[in-house]
This record gives structure tokens, C-alpha cells and sequence, in this order.
């Protein structure tokens, strides 16, 4: 997603937040190599526009768990900081 495209996805979640309806809004964050350095700041940016929680899940990149395993040892340290 380009910058701009996740700036208006903010500006949408923080319009939404500010009608005070009785609801609650929850993110779901998909983690790839491209984004797991920046999972922190993703999900602080979510929670300040006001996202009441935010899931962080793993990317499926094929149908073989073992393949998606390979995927993920690459960035599992980086993602738990």
C-alpha cells in the first residue's frame, strides 16, 4: 500500500472514531517481510486514529505450513524485537 493510500485509510479510521458511535473498531494487521520492522509503530498509528485493538497475525504465502514456517524463521526475530 503507498503512503498516501495508508493515509487515507488513517484518515478514514480516525473520521469513523470520531462519529462516537456504540461500537467498537478493531484492526487486523497481516505481517509479511516488507512490514515486520514496523509493526509497533502500524499499530500505534492505528490505535491513536482509534482502533480499540489491533490483531497482529502472520502472511500465508503458500498451502505448505512447512514453506510458510521457512517464510517466517526469516523475520521472527526481528518481529519480536
Amino acid at each position: 500500500m503507498a503512503e498516501t493510500e495508508f493515509a487515507k485509510v488513517m484518515k478514514n479510521i480516525e473520521a469513523f472514531a470520531k462519529r462516537g458511535l456504540d461500537s467498537v473498531f478493531g484492526a487486523s494487521l497481516i505481517v509479511d517481510q516488507t512490514n515486520a520492522g514496523k509493526i509497533a509503530y502500524i499499530s500505534g498509528q492505528l490505535k491513536d486514529a482509534g482502533a480499540s485493538h489491533v490483531k497482529v497475525s502472520g502472511c500465508v504465502v503458500k498451502n505448505n505450513g512447512q514453506e510458510n514456517n521457512t517464510y517466517h524463521a526469516k523475520i521472527t526475530d526481528l518481529v519480536r524485537g
